[in-house]
């Protein structure tokens, strides 16, 4: 596994995030932005990336966290950076589709 505990720019994690997502690790994506997020817990970018990977393992999986944990993250990602259009779009597309499923 890749050592990410010193690197020192959160593009970083995004980059290595998108690697592992491309090889369907949606899992190691996820872990990859959490470790990005304890050091740069204010890039609203690490924020969305993690939400996207829940939303890859919620496709996959169908487990009901993982759906609320994106949601979670790009709620972050709004209070952060509150004209990111990308994920208030990803944002309001979850809230429709699961509308009262969950």
């Amino acid at each position: 596994m890749i050592k990410t505990d010193n690197l020192q720019r959160p593009t970083i994690y995004l980059n290595i995030s998108q690697a592992f997502l491309r090889l369907g690790d949606d899992d190691l994506a996820r872990i990859t932005c959490e470790r990005g997020i304890k050091q740069f817990p204010s890039d609203a970018s690490l924020h969305v990336q993690r939400g996207i990977a829940l939303i890859k393992s919620y496709n996959r999986g169908r487990k009901k966290e993982d759906i609320i944990q994106a949601t979670r993250s790009f709620e972050k990602s709004i209070a952060i950076d509150p004209d990111n259009y990308l994920v208030l779009m990803l944002s309001a597309k979850i809230y429709l589709k699961i509308k009262g499923r969950i």
